[in-house]
């Protein structure tokens, strides 16, 4: 079973239609949704198999006025039944390129 991992963009709430179970902490809400994707600074990265998200991990580019920019991973997940094929490594790799890309420097990972 493929799995592709997609950069949400603002445009992109058709994806949330069917989400594995685990995915997120709760339910994704569509005007949350929208709010946090109307700041460039944070990122969402999905993973999806089937038309179905599997995974996902988020992360926030910060910005400072003496220090280069820096990654701050907040959430990653995935579901259950889709864990220890190598998908949460593939996020995460996704979201390091994706801040390299930005500048960012430092990453920070939340616990």
């Amino acid at each position: 079973m493929p799995i592709t991992l997609k950069h949400v963009g603002k445009s992109d709430h058709q994806l949330f239609n069917q989400i594995a179970a685990d995915v997120f902490d709760a339910p994704v809400e569509p005007d949350l949704l929208r709010r946090f994707k109307a700041r460039p600074q944070n990122q969402l990265i999905v993973a999806v198999s089937d038309k179905v998200v599997v995974g996902q991990i988020r992360g926030v580019v910060i910005n400072h006025p003496d220090q280069p920019m820096e990654l701050f991973v907040t959430n990653l997940g995935v579901t259950p039944a889709f864990q220890r094929w190598g998908i949460a490594r593939r996020l995460m790799h996704d979201l390091l390129d994706l801040g390299a890309t930005k500048g960012c420097g430092p990453v920070w990972v939340a616990k």
